[in-house]
C-alpha cells in the first residue's frame, strides 16, 4: 500500500475513534513501496541521498525519530487504540511494544534486546524495531 493512502486511512480511522464512530482498536498490518519518513523534527540531513533526483518517496510525518525506510518485505504495523483502556503511561505502552517484538523474535531463535540508550529493540548491533509512536 502506498504510504499516502496508508496514512489517509490513519487518519481517518483516528477520526473515527475521536468521534466515538468506532470504539474497536485496530492494528493496520502493511507493506510500502519503498519510501522515506522523516520525523517531525527531522531534517534532510541524514537522507544519504540527493532527495531532489531521488527515486524514491519521502514524507515528513507527525512521528518521533529521524529518517526511516520502508521497503517491500518490511511489515509495518499501525495499532490504533485508546491507551486509556490499558495504562495512560506512554512508558509502559512503549515497553510493551519492545517485549512484544522481543517475544516474537525468540520464537524464531533470535535474542532480542533492549538499550538503556537507544530507543527500540535490538539484535547485536542492529536495530530491529524503532518506538516512532504519535499520541
Amino acid at each position: 500500500i502506498d504510504y499516502s493512502i496508508a496514512w489517509e486511512w490513519q487518519r481517518e480511522l483516528i477520526r473515527q475513534r475521536v468521534k466515538k464512530e468506532v470504539d474497536d482498536d485496530m492494528l493496520l498490518v502493511l507493506q510500502h513501496p519503498t519510501v522515506y519518513t522523516l520525523g517531525r523534527v527531522s531534517t534532510t540531513d541524514n537522507v544519504k541521498f540527493d532527495t531532489q533526483s531521488s527515486e524514491y518517496e519521502i514524507h515528513r510525518t507527525e512521528r518521533g525519530g529521524e529518517v526511516t525506510c520502508h521497503a517491500p518485505g518490511q511489515i509495518v504495523m499501525y495499532p490504533i487504540l485508546d491507551l486509556r483502556r490499558y495504562n495512560k503511561d506512554l512508558h509502559w505502552y512503549l515497553y510493551q511494544l519492545e517485549e512484544v517484538i522481543i517475544m516474537a523474535l525468540r520464537r524464531f531463535d533470535i535474542e532480542g534486546s533492549r538499550d538503556s540508550e537507544h530507543t527500540g529493540v535490538w539484535v547485536g548491533n542492529a536495530k530491529v524495531r524503532a518506538k516512532f509512536t504519535n499520541l
